[in-house]
């Protein structure tokens, strides 16, 4: 309150008065320091001295501590001897409190002690009231990396003082407890008031840029579109096989090597129609017989086909001439000679359908499929079966499903969890083998009208020679029916000292003949032989021929050889046959079988598995729980199943391979370095994870950036609506600086090795 006390002449005043002219002037100073300033608790003038190495002295100054006013005269010494640390090396903090107090002060004075005689005597009376300062240390605690004590929020700290065991160290005064002035208040007005001047000015170019950002908001893509067109561009430009330079995008369906760095240190996958877990342990072995010699089978060159004896399939007998066979110029020939094609079947619970193997549409001059390497000889695999149904797509026949263009690329069928990969044509010239040939060439095309295996090919001589051996090829013709000398299907030899007049049994390895396709044997020799000949086109689905240069071959219309063609006729429509049973040590999750051999439209080749303590399962049709308990050991067994004129076969030789499989349970892949052609610290990588289970599996985004792995700053999963086992997994990474190329690392584990997933494709984006 503001008061005045007043005084009248002649007025006799009390002690009172005067002392209510000083609450009067201190009830004054309370609503100036409580009502104007407010402060809880803050100092002011307060300054810091240390006249030793142990002590301070505290100069005067003022506490405003709510409406009460409190300050001090006389420097404060506070020594902090007995708060040095007593560990040596240790430091400590402490805070120095300053705090408000109130004491009454007496002083001498002479008081009346009678009236009548105005006799005085000299007393102790309280006569100041002082709101003086005092100061209290808080103790920290001593160590090597000593914290500064936690202060009250009732209390003002005028310094916070470092203490060794020496002494003081440090001393940083309390500004967060200081009391601002008005001149220091104005100064900061004047300068906030010019900031708002200019940001004002901003604010009005701001509201006028978001306006026309507003009328154009409509004519900006979304982000979600701009990444869907960078994905389909960087899936066309790999189909494209588009020339590599820098691009702010990245995109890998994990079939190929050529973007991951698999000699990188951290490298942990195998890339395999996506990136999958690498093995733990892989135990390689030739397939083999049970009983190398079984009486169901019979084996020619290393072929296995079931129990069959030999019959003529087609006859041209009579004998209306004969033909020399070696008076045409000799001719060096070099034969190729095709081989079979392969089969590869994978089967366990870690083989999963991977829908991004279409994407192998873009090598145009390969099938389809893994590369593998066998003693020196290369199966690329292939898929467009003939027979059988498609699940995926609804239960489609394979044959429609291979003929139709949607499809293109994608050639192999899966059911259930089990791959069967194979190639379309029985015999393929992706291995060849040379035989090189010297000699006149005669030969004879024929017409096959219904499949066949044929054994061997029977020609009549009627002379001859005393030297030059008979080499007998038989060959597919081309779309005219001229024979292709460089599509040889078998070869057979018989020595000049080993023929005889009359028929002629030439030999071969079985060999499989396509229903409705025209095919040729010639001869090639330097002998002089003869063969008996036919007249008045007695063969009417061939024709007889000879070449003079081993390319071009001349038909003859009226005459024909005499030959037999002798195909298989099978004992038995079924047949069983047990093979060496497979082994992986410490449990397998997954066997793979890789031959040479054949299975013609309606006949099959049925491949049967028994774990130990489980049951047979084959392996085209039945599911893969039998792998669940990671048998040490499976046997294994073959059906051929077919007719008495048609059979599957199979090749036991050394490129027949069986494998077991057990996979590791964490994968960690490395791109290589991709370059985006700019600087940015924000990276997207996005991954596709295919046969995901929340419960078994974890999958992280990371990058490797500058020789260091670097987590995401933000990862959104979404579920795939179509199939619920794939998840499409976003990350977002802040750089701390600027790159301008990054790997990206994803990382897949699994709690159950029988259960993987794996990264069906990758993208990467600066941004």
């Amino acid at each position: 309150m503001s008061e005045q006390l007043l005084f009248n002449e002649a007025e006799v005043t009390e002690p009172g008065d005067f002392t209510a002219i000083g609450e009067a002037a201190r009830d004054d100073i309370a609503s100036v320091v409580g009502g104007a300033i407010g402060a809880p608790s803050q100092w002011a003038r307060v300054t810091i001295t240390q006249p030793s190495a142990s002590t301070l002295n505290v100069q005067p100054g003022e506490l405003f501590a709510g409406d009460v006013l409190y300050s001090s005269t006389t420097p404060i010494l506070v020594n902090l001897m007995a708060n040095l640390s007593l560990v040596l090396g240790d430091t400590k903090w402490v805070a120095l409190l300053l705090r408000g107090t109130t004491e009454t002060r007496q002083e001498s004075r002479l008081v009346e002690t009678d009236a009548d005689t105005g006799e005085t005597s000299a007393q102790m009376l309280p006569k100041r009231q002082v709101q003086g300062l005092t100061i209290v240390v808080q103790d920290g605690v001593g160590s090597p990396t000593p914290i500064k004590p936690v202060v009250p929020a009732a209390e003002c700290c005028i310094a916070f003082v470092l203490l060794s065991s020496t002494g003081i160290e440090t001393i940083e005064p309390g500004l967060a407890w200081r009391m601002v002035t008005l001149y220091e208040l104005t100064g900061r007005v004047i300068q906030l008031e010019a900031d708002m001047d200019a940001m004002r000015q901003r604010t009005a170019v701001l509201e006028t840029t978001v306006a026309n950002i507003q009328g154009r908001l409509g004519d900006i893509p979304r982000p979600e579109l701009m990444i869907q067109l960078q994905r389909d561009a960087a899936a066309v430009r790999k189909q494209l096989d588009l020339p590599d330079e820098a691009r702010a995008y990245w995109y890998d369906p994990g079939l190929l090597k050529d973007d991951w760095d698999t000699a990188h240190a951290a490298w942990l996958a195998r890339v395999a129609e996506g990136l999958r877990m690498p093995w733990a342990q892989i135990v390689d072995s030739q397939l083999a017989l049970l009983t190398p010699a079984d009486p169901l089978l019979k084996i020619v060159d290393t072929l296995a086909l079931p129990k069959y004896t030999e019959v003529a399939r087609i006859a041209v007998e009579g004998a209306d001439g004969t033909r020399d066979i070696s008076q045409q110029v000799h001719t060096e020939i070099t034969a190729v000679q095709k081989t079979l094609s392969g089969t590869s079947i994978i089967y366990g619970p870690t083989q999963n359908y991977c829908e991004n193997a279409r994407e192998w549409a873009f090598l145009k001059t390969l099938h389809p499929g893994e590369t593998f390497s066998v003693n020196g000889k290369e199966y690329i695999l292939d898929g467009l079966q003939k027979d059988g149904t498609i699940a995926w797509v609804g239960g489609m026949d394979a044959s429609a499903y291979n003929a139709s263009p949607w499809y293109a690329g994608h050639r192999f069928y899966s059911i259930r969890q089990v791959q069967y990969e194979a190639w379309s044509e029985t015999y393929w010239d992706y291995i060849t083998k040379e035989v090189g040939v010297n000699g006149s060439i005669y030969g004879q095309t024929l017409l096959n009208a219904q499949p066949c295996i044929v054994t061997s090919i029977e020609l009549n001589f009627s002379r001859v020679g005393s030297d030059g051996a008979v080499h007998l090829m038989l060959c597919s013709c081309d779309e005219t029916g001229a024979p292709d000398f460089s599509s040889v299907l078998a070869v057979s030899e018989i020595a000049a000292a080993d023929l005889v007049v009359g028929w002629n049994r030439f030999a071969f390895t079985p060999t499989l003949l396509d229903a409705g396709r025209r095919y040729a044997w010639y001869t090639v020799t330097v002998g002089n032989h003869a063969l008996v000949t036919v007249a008045n086109n007695k063969f009417a689905q061939g024709s007889l021929f000879w070449a003079t240069d081993g390319a071009w071959a001349q038909g003859d219309p009226v005459n024909d050889f005499a030959f037999r063609l002798n195909v298989a006729k099978f004992a038995s429509t079924r047949t069983q046959i047990a093979f060496q049973p497979l082994g992986c040590p410490d449990g397998m999750t997954q066997i793979q079988l890789l031959y040479a051999g054949w299975a013609p439209a309606g006949t099959s080749l049925i491949w049967e598995v028994k774990p130990v303590d489980g049951d047979w399962i084959p392996i085209q049709m039945g599911d893969a729980t039998g792998f669940a308990g990671l048998p040490a050991l499976a046997q294994l067994r073959a059906t051929f199943v077919g007719t008495t004129d048609l059979a599957p076969a199979l090749r036991l030789d050394s490129t027949a391979r069986a494998a077991t499989m057990r996979p590791q349970s964490v994968m960690q892949a490395m791109s290589k370095p991709q370059a985006f052609g700019f600087s940015t610290s924000s990276i997207m990588l996005v991954t596709v994870v295919d046969a995901f289970d929340a419960a078994l599996h974890t999958a992280v985004n990371r990058l490797w950036v500058a020789g260091a792995f670097v987590e995401a700053d933000s990862t959104t999963v979404e579920v795939d609506i179509d199939k619920p086992s794939r998840r499409k997994i976003t990350s977002m990474f802040e750089l701390a600086a600027p790159v301008t190329e990054a790997s990206a690392a994803p990382k897949l584990t699994t709690s159950s090795v029988v259960s993987t997933p794996f990264v069906q494709n990758t993208m990467m984006i600066g941004i």
